[in-house]
């Protein structure tokens, strides 16, 4: 397998490749750029810029990407979650790599070095226990988050404040009327284009207007505009009040 890949940054975070996840999910490499690049469009991972691996037999150039921790996890919950104790072991063993301690020169120190390899694994194993949770708690937003985003199906914004509110943020439909304008998504100047969505929007694809024809007092056809949800801006506005909740958690 493929070592842990260092990042160039001032923390010197470290990374896995989308390769090595490929080959611990036992996936096609392909698979698992699509289902990364999912994830990254609708805001559930951090934005990664594809990288150039050349492979070392053939000489060809190839797009991978570069993972930090917490979100190796997120895309293993998505594509494979019965492989996530192999994931948690990869990366215990990859850090173990990396930690070079000097040999301990006297009895005194080998005590000291035991009690902070204790400590180390307890924290370790802390973490990967919060990991663990994490995915859980991520993997039935991802597995939605990526359903409605490929629905063909667009919904009222009444429909959107119901899943917004299933999913943990209590909204009622006048509220997120309200919120869509004054940031920007639909239109709040009085007029024909009241709550009619902004070029913002329309250009994002999250919005889109739905016209029908009813019939006035006197009898005359009336064209009347809908503002609806996209597939794409179910999951950009339900990620986007989730974040909200994580702000205040």
């Amino acid at each position: 397998m493929n070592k842990l890949l260092p990042k160039t940054r001032e923390n010197a975070s470290l990374t896995m490749s989308s390769r090595e996840i490929a080959e611990l999910v036992e996936n096609r490499h392909t698979v698992v750029c699509r289902s990364i690049e999912r994830l990254i469009e609708n805001s559930v991972i951090r934005g990664y810029a594809p990288m150039v691996y050349t492979h070392p037999q053939n000489g060809q150039t190839y797009k991978e990407y570069l993972l930090e921790k917490r979100d190796t996890y997120i895309v293993v919950a998505q594509l494979s979650p019965e492989f996530t104790a192999r994931l948690v072991d990869r990366w215990q063993e990859l850090e173990n790599q990396i930690q070079q301690p000097q040999l301990p020169q006297s009895y005194e120190q080998a005590l000291e070095h035991l009690l902070i390899q204790v400590k180390e694994n307890k924290a370790l194993s802390l973490e990967n226990k919060e990991q663990k949770a994490l995915i859980e708690l991520q993997a039935p937003k991802v597995h939605f988050a990526d359903s409605v985003s490929a629905s063909k199906t667009s919904i009222l914004i009444g429909e959107l404040a119901t899943l917004i509110t299933q999913s943990g943020y209590k909204i009622g439909q006048n509220k997120l009327f309200e919120w869509l304008r004054e940031n920007g998504y639909l239109i709040k100047r009085k007029g024909s284009s009241y709550n009619l969505p902004t070029q913002y929007s329309i250009d994002l694809s999250l919005i889109e207007v739905k016209e029908s024809t009813r019939q006035d007092s006197d009898g005359f056809p009336v064209i009347q505009k809908t503002p609806k949800i996209t597939g794409k801006g179910q999951a950009y506005f339900i990620n986007k009040f989730s974040e909200f909740l994580s702000e205040v958690a």
